[in-house]
């Protein structure tokens, strides 16, 4: 077999604890299909298995994040509720919310994965020269 006939790799499971919704995938399952493959079509990315690993905390995230903000809609009480002293204070999952979406972006951002949309002047060159520029101004990203 000559390196030009290799198989292609294969996508490898999503973790078992990712959920289902009915029979739809839920969140957590959608975005590793989504980045990984679903094992039944070309795999769109190869990650290694440090990536892998960030790529699940990510879905697990993504299913957290997806259950709080259920929760959220269905809290009656609103953005406003009672606090410790009977004060008006904020509900908080508004800042669970905000804490896990943060913890979402970080993850896949570690990632690194590259941009889809080539054509709008976003591929490897443009991301090398936005990160230079970062660098040189101060900047982190």
């Amino acid at each position: 077999m000559t390196d030009t006939d290799e198989a292609p790799p294969k996508a490898p499971p999503p973790p078992a604890d990712l959920k289902r919704i009915g029979r739809k995938d839920g969140p957590g399952r959608a975005l590793w299909k989504q980045i990984a493959g679903s094992g039944t079509g070309p795999v769109k990315y190869v990650l290694r298995p440090d990536e892998l690993h960030i790529l699940a905390e990510a879905c697990r995230e993504a299913d957290l994040i997806a259950a709080i903000d259920e929760e959220f809609r269905n809290d009656t009480r609103g953005f406003i509720v009672r606090g410790s002293m009977g004060q008006p204070a904020a509900n908080p999952l508004i800042s669970e919310l905000r804490q896990h979406r943060q913890c979402y972006a970080n993850l896949l951002s570690k990632i690194k994965l590259p941009d889809d949309d080539a054509g709008a002047g976003e591929g490897p060159r443009s991301t090398a020269a936005r990160n230079a520029a970062q660098s040189r101004w101060g900047k982190t990203g």
